[in-house]
């Protein structure tokens, strides 16, 4: 496979609370099974090809941490794109995101490919990124939530970051109480790539 576009989905169902249900009526011994042999963990490692990950923050059936660790197996390049609540469904809902065409156009049609994030920092409350763009980056946001608990209940924010485009960088204060940031840089086709999302 050139790439590969997962939306929504990930591995690591035990950390799914969604599916961890339905994994417990099998039995301990049972639900080992089925995770060995069936749950995408077991194969991610395994992906090669470049991978772009697509969901929204308060996704009800995957969330982040169990998208973290799943995007974190893989072996080729990652890339993110983490959407305040991005609505979960069929049809246009998981298949409409600019993101995945222009993904998709820059293996298959010689595109200008998707910004990619290089580095990403925090130190003293300040996250910084830096990056590489095919396409002018014209915004960069930070996203960070003061939340607790479930991830499909928390609450999200975005505050303005300071964007460097000649240098390639964005870096923001990330704000008191702070639980959960990332920062989410918007190119000038309004497509979004997002840094990996940090625990505080």
């Amino acid at each position: 496979f050139r790439f590969a576009v997962p939306v929504y989905g990930c591995g690591f169902y035990q950390d799914c609370p969604a599916f961890r249900i339905g994994l417990e009526t099998l039995g301990p011994k049972r639900m080992q099974r089925w995770l060995d042999l069936w749950d995408p963990s077991a194969y991610l490692p395994y992906a090669e090809m470049p991978m772009m990950w697509v969901t929204g923050t308060n996704d009800g059936a995957y969330p982040l941490d169990a998208l973290r660790s799943s995007y974190r197996s893989i072996a080729g390049e990652l890339t993110l794109c983490i959407r305040i609540e991005m609505p979960h469904g069929h049809g246009g809902l998981g298949e409409n995101p600019d993101e995945i065409r222009v993904f998709a156009d820059s293996f298959l049609q010689d595109g200008p490919p998707l910004a990619r994030i290089t580095k990403q920092d925090l130190d003293d409350n300040r996250l910084r990124v830096e990056f590489k763009a095919g396409q002018p980056v014209v915004r960069a946001e930070l996203i960070y939530t003061r939340a607790l608990g479930f991830w499909q209940d928390r609450k999200w924010n975005r505050s303005p970051a300071e964007l460097n485009s000649e240098t390639g960088c964005a870096e923001a204060q990330v704000p008191a109480e702070t639980t959960v940031c990332y920062m989410n840089l918007i190119d000038d086709r309004d497509c979004v790539v997002s840094s990996q999302h940090l625990v505080l």
